[in-house]
């Protein structure tokens, strides 16, 4: 799995982008920039953010063919992947290796022990569709 890290600046622009993205155009900065004008923040401040998810590769910048001085974002890295990144980091920091010192103990039931491996199948199946 690919680690992401994001500031909770940078996330906050991402969920922007996300929120205003169809899944297939490119957005310009005014589609969502005026999320961030309306409490105050100066749209310079955002593109700085911008410029920081281009280099971390969560989304791509390029000139807009109708206008020179407009740039289009494509996102790269989609919300639901980020969510499940989120999620599987999030467990493994707050668990470690609290699996494999489960599987290792030898007081382990029968029961507990499908019960943890239907749970590890369903996870299985939930990022194979992913």
């Amino acid at each position: 799995m690919k680690t992401y890290w994001l500031s909770e600046s940078e996330e906050i622009v991402m969920k922007a982008i996300w929120a205003e993205w169809d899944g297939e155009s490119p957005l310009a900065a005014r589609q969502f920039i005026f999320h961030f004008v309306k409490k105050g923040l100066k749209p310079s401040i955002v593109f700085i953010f911008l410029k920081r998810l281009e280099a971390k590769g969560f989304i791509r910048a390029e000139c807009s063919p109708k206008c020179r001085s407009e740039v289009l974002y494509f996102p790269l890295i989609s919300r639901d992947e980020w969510r499940y990144t989120r999620t599987c980091q999030f467990i493994q920091k707050l668990y470690g290796n609290l699996i494999s010192h489960f599987v290792n103990n030898p007081n382990a039931t029968p029961a507990e022990i499908e019960e943890l491996q239907n749970t590890l199948d369903d996870f299985k199946r939930k990022c194979l569709l992913l």
